[in-house]
C-alpha cells in the first residue's frame, strides 16, 4: 500500500491539473476491494506515509486517506498504532488546516474528546 500511495503522490501537480478528480479517483483504486480487515491493517503504512510527508497538501491527501480507510474498515476501535498527539503535532509543524479538520472527524468517528 505505501508504494502505490506515493505513487500516487509522485508527479501530483500535473496529474491534478489534468485531471481536478485525480485524487479521488486514484483514492478509489486504492481501496477497490479492499475488505474491513485489510483497510485496518493498513492504518500503520498510511501513519507512516503522513509522517514523511512535508508538503502541506500530500499531508491533508494522506489524512483524507486514512479517514476513508477507517470508514472502509468500519470500526471505532482506535488502532494501536495510531498516536494523536504525534499526528497533530505533525499538522501543526506544517501548518495543515485541512488535515486538523480531518484529525478531527477521525478523532469524533473514534469517540475520542
Amino acid at each position: 500500500m505505501k508504494q502505490k500511495i506515493l505513487l500516487i503522490f509522485q508527479d501530483w501537480q500535473f496529474k491534478l491539473d489534468n485531471d481536478e478528480w485525480y485524487f479521488q479517483n486514484a483514492f478509489e483504486e486504492l481501496t477497490i476491494g479492499l475488505t474491513p480487515v485489510e483497510a485496518y491493517d493498513s492504518i500503520p503504512t498510511i501513519i507512516e506515509v503522513l509522517f514523511e510527508m512535508e508538503d502541506h497538501f500530500l499531508i491533508e491527501e494522506t489524512m483524507d486517506i486514512l479517514l476513508g480507510i477507517y470508514h472502509i474498515a468500519d470500526t471505532t476501535e482506535i488502532h494501536p498504532f495510531i498516536e494523536m498527539q504525534q499526528i497533530e503535532q505533525h499538522l501543526d509543524k506544517y501548518h495543515s488546516v485541512y488535515g486538523k479538520v480531518c484529525l478531527n472527524e477521525l478523532k469524533r468517528l473514534l469517540r475520542i474528546d
